[in-house]
């Protein structure tokens, strides 16, 4: 089992440990997990995802081998910018989503930690024979997650930056304990905030930082069941849940994540086709009228006709309900409702537009 460079730390914050894609990260800390969850919203958290896939491009090749492996056109990428993208197979399903990251230096790509040694080895395969170096950097570098509507606050304070003037999407570098770290303007919760990803070597010791400065303004540090809570909230898609390599983008409602004016990257000529076609499934999200735990992998009625499948469900404790997404066939995405079938019992549920929440402006 691999151990995060914050292993330690969060041994010692009172931790819950779980097996999370081949490494022991926190699911959640002592306050629990919706406490964790509400901080963010009102504050922010802090969370340990180094376990995250990172890894570096570099060679002369890779602009245009970004060209042909990610659905988003890097063409015009300059330092300092990043982007999400998803990667397809060749008829248009996902095998994974990411952030790109243009460096100085060549690109950083943040991936699922599931996907890692598949999305390595993928890749690989794609760049034989043209000049394009990929390195895995992810046990070498830790990565963590500012989140909440007092991240710009709390990051400029710490690492000494007017952060507030990194746009969204945008990456810059400064230094802690005069190691380099990258910080862009993104995040997993629907939350401002940031992620940062910098030596292993330095990681707990910035956390703990950010978590002391934090504290007296309600910052608390945040694991693994909190980020699932809030990401599905903001209808944000979890690999293996709203894409894989069963479900395409555009069923996913992820077609702005394909630059369909690329003419060159695997999966284009299939996903173009489902882009045009009507749809036979869609994504929805939907609130339980019933009270019932929609989770992953129930299945979803319309009177007696099953219709589709619950891809992910919790209780959200912003709203106080139960809540979901489903990958349906495409007309239940026009009902009003359906049923989510529960332990034996076909529960009433509502479809709502997406996503649950929203921060404020």
């Amino acid at each position: 089992m691999l151990q995060t460079g914050l292993y330690d730390l969060h041994v010692a914050l009172q931790a819950r440990m779980v097996a999370y894609s081949g490494w022991s990260m926190p699911v959640q800390y002592a306050a629990g997990p919706i406490k964790e969850h509400l901080a963010v919203r009102k504050a922010g958290g802090l969370f340990d995802v180094s376990h995250m896939a990172r890894l570096e491009l570099r060679g002369t090749g890779v602009a245009d081998f970004l060209l042909r492996v990610l659905t988003r056109s890097v063409a015009r990428r300059k330092p300092g910018d990043a982007v999400y993208s998803l990667m397809t197979y060749g008829d248009g399903t996902v095998i994974d989503d990411l952030i790109a990251v243009r460096k100085e230096d060549g690109w950083l790509l943040v991936a699922n930690a599931v996907n890692r040694h598949k999305d390595l080895e993928w890749l690989r395969r794609q760049a034989n024979g043209q000049d394009v170096d990929i390195v895995d950097v992810t046990e070498q570098t830790s990565m963590l997650a500012v989140q909440g509507p007092d991240a710009v606050r709390l990051v400029s304070q710490v690492l000494r930056i007017d952060a507030g003037s990194l746009r969204r999407f945008k990456a810059r570098t400064t230094t802690w304990e005069s190691k380099s770290v990258l910080i862009t303007r993104t995040g997993y919760t629907g939350e401002d905030g940031f992620e940062l990803v910098l030596p292993r070597t330095v990681g707990s010791s910035l956390f703990q930082h950010l978590l002391e400065t934090g504290s007296p303004r309600g910052w608390l540090p945040c694991g693994l069941a909190a980020r699932d809570s809030l990401r599905l909230e903001a209808c944000l898609p979890l690999y293996g849940h709203e894409i894989s390599q069963e479900i395409n983008p555009v069923e996913a409602d992820l077609a702005w994540a394909v630059s369909f004016r690329n003419p060159r990257f695997i999966g284009r000529d299939a996903l173009l086709k489902a882009w045009l076609e009507p749809p036979t499934r869609r994504l929805c999200a939907f609130r339980m009228e019933d009270q019932g735990v929609p989770r992953a992998g129930y299945a979803v009625y319309d009177q007696e006709r099953r219709i589709g499948t619950v891809t992910s469900g919790n209780k959200s404790p912003t709203l106080d309900q139960f809540i979901g997404m489903a990958l349906c066939d495409a007309s239940a995405t026009q009902t009003e409702g359906f049923a989510v079938e529960i332990r034996g019992r076909r529960l009433s549920a509502l479809v709502i537009p997406k996503p649950f929440y929203s921060r404020p402006d």
